[in-house]
C-alpha cells in the first residue's frame, strides 16, 4: 500500500451531552497539558504569513438611470422613464389620489379648499369667506349611505367649505396647459388662452396678477401634495397578480444592466427583491443608445448623472466579528459580553451551528474594509490590493464559488458587483383605508373576496362587517283571519335613515297555466298583484321599524292599510316597489290595480302557509360584502385534451338575491373600494382580440394561482417617509400578505328550512 498519500490527523474530544459549558471551561489538571494544547493549536508551527494592514479597492459605480413600471393595462408605462432620485418604494407603489378620476375624500377636498383661500390671502388678492364663492365650488355631502362619523362630518362641512377638487378642475378647464406648466415639463405661459369665465373667482371679482400667482401656486401644491403617477411614468400595480412589477436599469452602453422587481407585494424593498434580469429585451432596453446619455439635455435635467464613475478607496482592514464573539486566541481573556452558554450544539439550528463554527475556528480569517458608495448605484470591484505586515502586495480576486448572498452578475458584462438600491429605512403608515381578503370556500366551490374595509366619503376607513347600508327588510309577516290582527313589520338594519316615501306594498299571487289541455305537460307561471298600501312621508330611522296592519292600526305609531279582508295567508309573495326612481334600468310595467308604474323592486319576501312543512330556499343569504369569483380559462389558451393544464382565471361574479328573485342588477351589492373595482386603465384586456379592458362587458379577474389555500389579504393605505435629503414623500400604496386560511360563506343551494 502506498503510504505517501497526504493525510491529516485531528485530535478532537467527543461528548454525548449537548451542553458545551463544561468544555468551554478548559480545566487544566496537569501543567504539561498546556504544552499539548499549544501543539494541538499549532502554536509551535511557524508560518511566513503576514497580517493585512492596508487594502486599496478600486470600484466602478453605475448609477440607476431609469425605471420601467410594468403595470397591467394601459396604465402600465410603455417605456422607461429617467430616474430623478428619491426612494423606490413611492415610485413603484404610488397611485392617483387627488388627480384620480374618482373624487377624493371630503376631508381632502375641504383641506384643499382651505389651502386655496389661504393662498389668495397670502398673495394679497384678498380674504374671502366660503359664501363669497359661487355655490358650484362649495363642498356638498355625497348622495350615498354613510356611517355616523361621516354623517357628522358632512353635517358640519356641507356648504361651509370650498371643494378643492372643484377649484382645481375649474383651473384646469380654464388653463389648457396648466398641468404641463405645474409639472415643469414645458416652459410656457399658463395663462395664455385662458378662459376667464371658467376661473374659480369670488363673486363679483376679476382675475389679476395676484390671483394668477395664487392659482398657479395652488395648482402646484395640489399636484405635488401626494406622490402620484402620470401618463408617462405609469403604474406598477398588477390587479390580476395582486403585486407590483418593475425594472430598474443601471449604467449605459457596455456597462448597462437591469434588475427586475417582480412579485413585490409592497411594504419595504429588500435586497433580495432585485433580481438581475436575464431577458434579452430588458438588456437591450437598458443599453439602448436612445436612452439619455451623460451630458445630454435629459441627463442634465435629472438628479442622477448616468455616467459611470471610478473611485479608489484605501483603508485599514479589521477583523469581522459580532457581539458576544470570543477573542481569536484561545487563552486570551474575553470580556463579559461573551455568552457561549446561550448557544447549544444539538445541531437543530443550522444557522446557530454555523455561527458557533465561525466563532471558534474561522474568526481570525476574515477582514473587512468599509467603503462609502453612493445610494442608488451598482458598484463593481475592479481591483483589490492587499498589503501585509511584511510589505508584500497581493491582488485579491473574486471568489469563484457560484454560491453568493449579495453579489449579482449581469449578463451585459462579466464584472460582478453589489446593487445599493435607494430604499427607505422606515415608513410611517396609517391604518388601512381598504382591506380585501381573498380565500377559498371549498364547501361552496368558490373563491370569495371579502371587502372588509373601504374608504368612507370623509376619508376614514369604514368597517363593512359592522356598517350596514340602509335598506328595507321584511322582518315579520303575521298571518291571521282578522285583518286587524294581520300585520307586516318592516325594518331598516342600516346605520342611516331610510326614506320610503312613494314606496308601495303589494301582494303577489302565482297562477299556473297549463298549455295543451288537461293532458299537456307544458306549464307556465304568471303573477297577479294586488295593491295593499302606499307609504306617504315615511322615514325609518337607523335600526328602526314600522308595522303595517292589513286592517286598522291599533296605535298611532303603526300604519293601517284599511282593508276588510286578510291578504297574506293566500299570497305567495310580498313586494315593495318604489314609485319614483332615477334608475335607468327600471321600466314602466303593469302592477295590477296601480296600472303602469315607472318603478323598481325594492324587496320581495316569499311567503309560506302556516301549515307548510318547510320553507324552500333557492339559495342561502351571504353578507353583502362577500363577492364570489368563478373559474374560467384564458380565451387565448383554452384547455384541451392534450394540454389540460391551461391557465385558469377567476372572474368576479354577482350573487343574485334568492329571496327577491326579481331585483334588477343595479340593486345587487357591488364592491365599493378600488381593490375589487380597479380603474379600467389598470386592467388588461380579457381577450387578446380586444384592444383594452371594457368594464361594461368584462368583470374584474385575476389569475387562479394567486389565491392559494391560505388566501391572500390586500390592503390600501397612506404612507409618509422622509428621504436622506429631508424631502418628504406622501403616497397611497398597497400591501399583499398571507390570508387567514379557508373561508366559510355558508352558501348553499336548494335548501329546505324549518318554517317561520
Amino acid at each position: 500500500m502506498n503510504r505517501n498519500w497526504p493525510h491529516w490527523n485531528r485530535l478532537a474530544p467527543q461528548t454525548r451531552s449537548t451542553d458545551i459549558e463544561t468544555g468551554l471551561r478548559a480545566k487544566v489538571h496537569d501543567p504539561l497539558w498546556l504544552l499539548s494544547r499549544q501543539w494541538q493549536l499549532a502554536e509551535f508551527r511557524g508560518a511566513d504569513a503576514g497580517t493585512p494592514v492596508d487594502v486599496t479597492v478600486e470600484t466602478e459605480r453605475d448609477p440607476i438611470t431609469s425605471i420601467h413600471l410594468h403595470g397591467d393595462g394601459e396604465a402600465g408605462a410603455a417605456e422607461s422613464v429617467p430616474y430623478d432620485g428619491g426612494p423606490l418604494e413611492p415610485l413603484i407603489e404610488r397611485e392617483a389620489v387627488l388627480t384620480a378620476e374618482n373624487a377624493p375624500s371630503g376631508r381632502l377636498a375641504a383641506e384643499a379648499g382651505g389651502q386655496f383661500r389661504r393662498l389668495l390671502a397670502s398673495m394679497s388678492y384678498g380674504e374671502f369667506d366660503v359664501d363669497d364663492f359661487p355655490a358650484e365650488f362649495h363642498l356638498e355631502a355625497p348622495d350615498e349611505a354613510m356611517e355616523s362619523a361621516d354623517r357628522r362630518y358632512f353635517r358640519v362641512m356641507d356648504g361651509r367649505a370650498l371643494d378643492g377638487r372643484a377649484i382645481y378642475l375649474a383651473l384646469a378647464e380654464a388653463c389648457p396647459n396648466l398641468a404641463a406648466v405645474t409639472d415643469d415639463s414645458v416652459d410656457a405661459d399658463p395663462w395664455q388662452g385662458v378662459i376667464t369665465e371658467e376661473l374659480p373667482l369670488p363673486t363679483g371679482k376679476s382675475a389679476d396678477g395676484n390671483f394668477e400667482a395664487a392659482a398657479l401656486a395652488y395648482a402646484r401644491w395640489y399636484r405635488s401634495l401626494y406622490d402620484e403617477p402620470n401618463r408617462e411614468t405609469g403604474t406598477a400595480w398588477r390587479p390580476t397578480r395582486l403585486e407590483y412589477d418593475a425594472t430598474v436599469m443601471t449604467g449605459a452602453g457596455d456597462t448597462a444592466g437591469a434588475f427586475e422587481v417582480s412579485a413585490y407585494q409592497g411594504g419595504r424593498l429588500d435586497r433580495d427583491d432585485f433580481v438581475p434580469s436575464s431577458s434579452p429585451a430588458t438588456s437591450m432596453e437598458a443599453g439602448d443608445s436612445s436612452s439619455p446619455q451623460a451630458g445630454s439635455e435629459a441627463g442634465d435635467s435629472g438628479a442622477t448623472d448616468i455616467e459611470t464613475t471610478t473611485a479608489v478607496d484605501a483603508g485599514w482592514p479589521t477583523q469581522v466579528n459580532f457581539p458576544g464573539m470570543p477573542n481569536r486566541r484561545w487563552w486570551e481573556f474575553a470580556d463579559a459580553s461573551l455568552a457561549f452558554t446561550d448557544l447549544s450544539a444539538d445541531g437543530v439550528g443550522l444557522a446557530t451551528v454555523m455561527i458557533l463554527d465561525y466563532a471558534v475556528e474561522f474568526g481570525a480569517d476574515w477582514f473587512q474594509v468599509p467603503i462609502e458608495v453612493p445610494v442608488g448605484s451598482y458598484v463593481r470591484v475592479t481591483d483589490c490590493t492587499v498589503t501585509d505586515t511584511f510589505g508584500i502586495e497581493l491582488s485579491a480576486g473574486p471568489i469563484e464559488d457560484e454560491w453568493r448572498c449579495f453579489r449579482a452578475s449581469l449578463p451585459g458584462h462579466d464584472e460582478p458587483g453589489l446593487l445599493v438600491p435607494p430604499t427607505l429605512g422606515s415608513v410611517d403608515s396609517g391604518d388601512p383605508v381598504e382591506e380585501v381578503v381573498f380565500g377559498r370556500d371549498e364547501m361552496a366551490n368558490l373563491v370569495f373576496g371579502l371587502e372588509r374595509v373601504v374608504e368612507g366619503p370623509a376619508g376614514a376607513p369604514v368597517d363593512r362587517t359592522e356598517f350596514l347600508v340602509p335598506g328595507l327588510e321584511v322582518a315579520t309577516v303575521h298571518m291571521a283571519d282578522d285583518p286587524d290582527r294581520e300585520y307586516v313589520t318592516f325594518e331598516n338594519p342600516g346605520e342611516d335613515s331610510l326614506d320610503i316615501d312613494g314606496h308601495f306594498v303589494r301582494a303577489v299571487f302565482a297562477d299556473e297555466a297549463t298549455a295543451g289541455g288537461d293532458t299537456g305537460n307544458d306549464s307556465s307561471v304568471s303573477e297577479t298583484t294586488t295593491a295593499v298600501y302606499t307609504f306617504d312621508d315615511t322615514c325609518i330611522e337607523p335600526g328602526g321599524s314600522v308595522t303595517l296592519f292589513t286592517g286598522t292600526a291599533p296605535t298611532t305609531g303603526d300604519l293601517g292599510a284599511g282593508l276588510s279582508a286578510p291578504v297574506w295567508r293566500d299570497a305567495d309573495a310580498l313586494d315593495v316597489y318604489a314609485l319614483e326612481t332615477d334608475d335607468e334600468t327600471s321600466t314602466a310595467t303593469d302592477h295590477g290595480d296601480l296600472g303602469p308604474v315607472d318603478g323598481r323592486l325594492v324587496t320581495r319576501k316569499l311567503l309560506q302557509s302556516p301549515d307548510a312543512d318547510g320553507a324552500y330556499r333557492l339559495a342561502t343569504a351571504v353578507p353583502p360584502y362577500w363577492f364570489p369569483f368563478t373559474m374560467d380559462y384564458d380565451p387565448a389558451n383554452p384547455p384541451t385534451l392534450q394540454d389540460p393544464d391551461a391557465t385558469y382565471r377567476l372572474r368576479q361574479a354577482l350573487l343574485l338575491d334568492a329571496d327577491t328573485l326579481d331585483a334588477p342588477l343595479s340593486e345587487i351589492p357591488r364592491p365599493l373600494g378600488k381593490i375589487l373595482n380597479p380603474e379600467p386603465s389598470t386592467m388588461p384586456a380579457w381577450d387578446d382580440d380586444d384592444e383594452s379592458f371594457d368594464p361594461d362587458a368584462d368583470p374584474f379577474w385575476l389569475y387562479e394561482e394567486e389565491v392559494t389555500r391560505s388566501g391572500v389579504a390586500v390592503t390600501r393605505g397612506y404612507h409618509l417617509a422622509r428621504w436622506s435629503d429631508g424631502t418628504q414623500f406622501l403616497w397611497s400604496g398597497r400591501r399583499a400578505t398571507n390570508g387567514g386560511g379557508e373561508l366559510a360563506s355558508g352558501l348553499r343551494f336548494d335548501v329546505l328550512e324549518e318554517p317561520e
